[in-house]
């Protein structure tokens, strides 16, 4: 058809004339708004200058008046991209101001915004999550805000290249998720984000001139850790960078006047003050202003500089002046005026002046108290009290008394006041954030424990008070070294046992919001005191609620938060020693108790002395006998006559021996040598404890789908071709593993079967929970080592630990050196076997140091069948070691303990109960087999020893 023309039709060319037309009247349209579009633009541009400029002089309610204005027409023009950016700023702003739910309005709206718009910008959302962090610590909810810097990082790491150049808002990032760091006491991360944030800055401008906060950040961090010349270094480049600014070059010279003076350099403190107050008086010049809390500091660091030089004069007189000014503008209790008191004290123990240091310290507790506070746990600075209540009881401890009377006086007072600064960091730390938080205050806890101990030997020497008081240091030997587990198994176990989940929940929340807001209340926010009263008052609704309605709960927690030597020795067996040791510098302190009783002694060994026979013993006992030859006994009997010699004197019937040993002994205490050629393990029952409170909890009816299950992942069938990590560790065949992974009678895995997911899964469903691999030594944690057919193939205590064990009666870890880790001061070694017990295992098997496959199969022949005859699992496990050394594969290597001590049974003072009473079938097959050929014939192999770490 020829529409009368040239052009031909064609079925589609209506609809492309119909298009045409349409896209022509478009561009129209747009061209007739595109001028006032522009018009709005220029207008929004021109109120964000102006917001821009009332916010650089600080008149945050005017800049928000211009944002508003600018946020309105952007509304109404459809330009969500600035309608982004204004809702982020007034939010932080308004935030500022402390008008918190506001700010939360203005950055839900940009959410919302963001959400609606096509451009889905990592900028922007990184801008907004970085928002919602801050506005959430000004709530103090640092769970929350930790959350959505998280979400930051994220972005990060995973859209590095769009942020790169995204400046203004990484480096805020940065600096302020590191002061949050140090606000949650993880000086740790602080120093790694400024650190990061430096380098970045320097990467980008060749230069770090823009990264003085971050140098202030990282002093402060450092200075926290004590570690000061690296604070030093870093104050002095901040102080540098800032030097055109002069009012944050004054208060940058006062943390390094601060850091100067706790170091003792008071020459170079004095000249870092006199550099400090001549950049606050050109401060003054240039604004014609006043700055309270730089002229506070200015003062305080001018006491400090007298009291360091020695001038006692005028350093009283300086802190006098210090503490008149603060009542004048700083009327809130507040945890510099606590550092003053303390100053003063230490000036007037100068004096010889007992009275005025006693009056100090006084003030400085009543200061961190607060006005209404009526106990340790509502103290208003609960950090600060923390370093008052240390110094009365340090200062009361080594004050020297006219009378005897008078000396037991202070050291009762000295001792009371040490149990509360213990108390109130364990108060602290239960709910703590952040592991490192709860590190750190182990940390601060740790040094008190060994005067506290101490202080109750002096004390259980008075006749009539001897009972009293060795009471008291049985229970600070509780916490003396493993607070973190005791506070894990008190939280975990007997909740998770009593409690319905909501109330576990409702508990969890309400803990960890009083204790962040107990870190925080120090910023004098009436916000956040409102908020921790009416926390306090729903927590102790919630004991209230408990005791009613779940009193066995409220029973179970007493017995074992307030230890009691009556009620452990109910638990202890007839001719059993429970032995806990305190190393101080007047000897060692030992506590034993048993059934009729107990023993507190000073044993005279010195720390030093202590120290060497320990290492000795511990080398020889750890050395692989193939390679380097016979057993030197010298060391262990020189180690038994220091540590057991004296108590074994005083209780000859002694027949079982549980020891609760300082975590860095690292020794196997059944191997020392009572006379020549007779292991302590031949005359007595030898077993551990990670603390005393884990004996006293019962254990949970948890049920089980498997009697045992058992994992090898280096199993001899499973190829003998090592594995290569990527850092180049080797992973070599364990040939011996497959035999002791099947003796238990239950399900085993083998090779690539023997999975960490699948460990994760089915660990939880058993009675016995059998390991037998390597171990991988990280950088700060020793993990087991499953499978690596999977990329997630290793297993590190701080995952271990919140698995959910508690239907395991006995966990096996067959593997080098699992007890090994890194020791936190008051928690520990964080180690595989202690997460074992964190995570709800009753028992664990957990070795010292490295040991041979070979060697363990053989044990675990004698052993595993013995499980069920009803006796406890310690004497089983010790028959099965005594079975070992009456045998020809003893005598083949002369005995050394390295074949059968480098393995420690934690717990194992009941027997092991399955839930199946009856006899398996493969008792009396085992029992027949494990003649001695056949154990002759696995020793005699080239030894297979794990290597180092292995």
């Amino acid at each position: 058809m020829n529409l009368g023309g040239n052009i031909p039709y064609h079925p589609t060319y209506r609809q492309l004339m119909k298009r045409t037309i349409l896209v022509w009247l478009i561009l129209s349209v747009q061209a007739v708004w595109a001028q006032p579009r522009q018009v709005v633009i220029s207008q929004i541009k021109a109120l964000i200058a102006q917001g821009e400029k009332a916010e650089s002089t600080h008149d945050n309610t005017r800049a928000i008046g211009f944002y508003q204005q600018a946020l309105n027409l952007s509304h109404k023009a459809q330009l969500p991209a600035y309608s982004i950016l204004l809702c982020v700023d007034i939010g932080i702003l308004k935030s500022q101001l402390t008008q918190v739910s506001e700010a939360l309005t203005y950055l839900r709206r940009a959410n919302e915004y963001y959400h609606t718009f096509r451009e889905k910008s990592v900028r922007r959302r990184f801008m907004i999550d970085y928002s919602f962090a801050i506005v959430h610590i000004g709530l103090t909810q640092l769970d929350s805000a930790t959350h959505y810097f998280n979400q930051c990082s994220y972005l990060i790491k995973t859209h590095n290249d769009s942020l790169k150049s995204f400046n203004h808002y990484l480096d805020l990032y940065y600096l302020e998720r590191s002061y949050l760091a140090q606000e949650t006491m993880n000086f740790t991360e602080s120093i790694a984000l400024n650190e990061e944030a430096i380098r970045r800055y320097k990467a980008r401008n060749k230069t770090d001139d823009g990264s003085g906060n971050h140098y202030n950040s990282l002093g402060k961090s450092y200075a926290a850790l004590g570690q000061f010349a690296r604070a030093d270094s870093a104050f002095s480049r901040a102080a540098t960078l800032y030097a055109s600014t002069p009012l944050f070059e004054a208060i940058i010279l006062c943390n390094l006047t601060d850091s100067q003076v706790q170091q003792g350099r008071a020459s170079a403190g004095a000249q870092t003050l006199q550099r400090a107050q001549q950049a606050y008086k050109r401060y003054q010049r240039q604004t014609g202003e006043t700055d309270a809390d730089v002229e506070r500091r200015l003062r305080q660091n001018r006491a400090g500089v007298y009291l360091a030089q020695g001038n006692l004069p005028r350093a009283e007189a300086a802190f006098n002046e210090l503490l008149t000014f603060c009542a004048k503008y700083f009327p809130m209790p507040s945890g510099f005026r606590v550092d003053a008191y303390l100053s003063m004290s230490r000036l007037y123990e100068q004096q010889r002046n007992p009275a005025a240091v006693r009056k100090a310290l006084d003030a400085a507790v009543r200061e961190a108290y607060g006005p209404r506070a009526t106990s340790p746990e509502q103290a208003v600075l609960p950090r600060s009290l923390v370093s008052a209540l240390t110094a009365r009881a340090d200062f009361l401890a080594r004050t020297p008394a006219p009378s005897p009377t008078e000396r037991a006086a202070n050291a009762r007072e000295a001792l009371t006041t040490y149990e509360q600064a213990i108390d109130l960091v364990a108060s602290l730390r239960r709910g703590a954030l952040l592991p490192e938080s709860k590190a750190f205050l182990a940390a601060k806890a740790a040094p008190l424990f060994e005067p506290a101990l101490s202080l109750c030997y002096e004390l259980a020497q008075q006749p009539t008070q001897t009972d009293v008081y060795t009471r008291k240091a049985f229970a600070l030997f509780d916490r003396f070294q493993n607070s973190l587990l005791a506070d894990a198994q008190l939280e975990q176990r007997l909740m998770r046992q009593y409690l319905p989940a909501p109330m576990q929940a409702e508990w969890r929340r309400l803990s960890q919001r009083l204790s962040q807001l107990r870190l925080v209340r120090e910023t004098g926010n009436p916000a956040t005191e409102a908020e921790l009263n009416q926390t306090e008052k729903s927590l102790i609704e919630w004991q209230q609620r408990t005791d009613r309605t779940h009193p066995q709960y409220r029973q179970a927690l007493s017995r074992v938060t307030q230890l009691s030597m009556t009620d452990y020795q109910t638990v202890l067996q007839p001719g059993e020693a429970l032995l806990c040791y305190a190393p101080t510098p007047a000897g060692l302190l030992v506590l034993a108790l048993h059934k009729r009783g107990a023993l507190f002694r000073r044993l005279p060994v010195s720390p030093a002395g202590l120290d060497q026979a320990l290492s000795r013993y511990r080398a020889e006992v750890s050395r692989n006998p193939g390679i380097v030859g016979s057993y030197d006994n010298r060391p262990g009997q020189a180690v038994y006559k220091l540590l057991l010699a004296p108590i074994r004197a005083q209780l000859p019937d002694l027949t079982a021996l549980t020891v609760v040993p300082p975590p860095n002994w690292q020794i196997p205490f059944e191997a020392l040598e009572t006379q020549a050629g007779r292991w302590l393990l031949q005359d007595v029952d030898v077993g551990y404890q990670f603390n005393l409170s884990g004996r006293l909890l019962p254990p949970d009816p948890v049920q089980t789908r498997h009697e045992a299950l058992s994992f090898a992942p280096f199993a001899a069938d499973t190829g003998r071709s090592p594995f290569r990590m990527p850092n180049g560790f080797l992973l070599r065949s364990l040939r011996a593993s497959a035999e002791e992974a099947t003796l238990p009678d239950g399900q085993s895995w083998l090779g690539k079967a023997a999975s960490k997911q699948r460990f994760l899964e089915d660990a939880q469903h058993t009675r016995l929970l059998l390991v037998t691999t390597h171990t991988y030594p990280g950088p700060r944690e020793t993990a087991l080592v499953f499978h690596p057919a999977e990329t997630d193939y290793l297993l590190y205590p701080s995952e271990l630990q919140h698995a959910d064990l508690r239907s395991v009666g006995l966990a096996a870890l067959s593997a080098c050196a699992t007890e090994k880790g890194v020791q936190l001061p008051g928690d520990g070694v964080h180690s595989l076997g202690r997460a074992m017990a964190w995570a709800g295992a009753q028992s664990v098997t957990c070795s010292w140091f490295n040991v041979n496959d070979e060697a363990q199969a053989l044990l675990a022949r004698h052993f595993f069948p013995k499980l069920n005859n009803g006796q406890s699992i310690r004497e089983n496990w010790r028959q099965a070691r005594l079975e070992f050394l009456a045998s020809p594969d003893a005598n083949r290597y002369s005995g050394h303990p390295h074949w059968w001590a480098g393995v420690a049974l934690y717990g194992g003072h009941t027997p092991f109960e399955p839930e199946s009473a009856s006899i398996p079938g493969w008792l009396i097959g085992l029992l027949a087999g494990s003649a001695g050929i056949s154990g002759w014939r696995l020793l005699s192999r080239k030894d297979r020893a794990k290597k180092s770490g292995l």
